[in-house]
């Protein structure tokens, strides 16, 4: 209940951003940024619920640190695409985005 909807949510983002890339679509590209947040919150749930297991379950302390390794991977995937979405924007708008938290304009 905790790595599925993560998994889900990083390969959407991830299909998303190559179909902005290829499409050089701003837009999709642009809408990116927030459900990279949405997936850093999911990233932050899943290790707070899993500590909680682990105190309550300690023998299985190993399968939980293997799913919090998983879920920081899946909110890496998530970076990956928002990296992904960026250079989309830059490709079709020349325009850098990396660090501001909302295109100008477009907030």
């Amino acid at each position: 209940d905790l790595i599925e909807p993560m998994q889900g949510h990083a390969m959407a983002m991830f299909r998303d951003s190559m179909e902005a890339y290829i499409r050089e679509d701003v837009q999709l590209a642009l809408a990116l940024k927030p459900r990279d947040k949405v997936l850093d919150e999911m990233n932050a749930n899943a290790s707070r619920r899993l500590i909680e297991r682990m105190a309550q379950d300690p023998e299985q302390l190993r399968g939980y640190l293997n799913l919090m390794f998983i879920a920081r991977h899946l909110e890496r995937v998530g970076d990956h695409a928002t990296n992904i979405a960026e250079d989309a924007v830059y490709a079709a708008a020349a325009e850098d985005i990396r660090h501001q938290p909302s295109a100008p304009g477009r907030a």
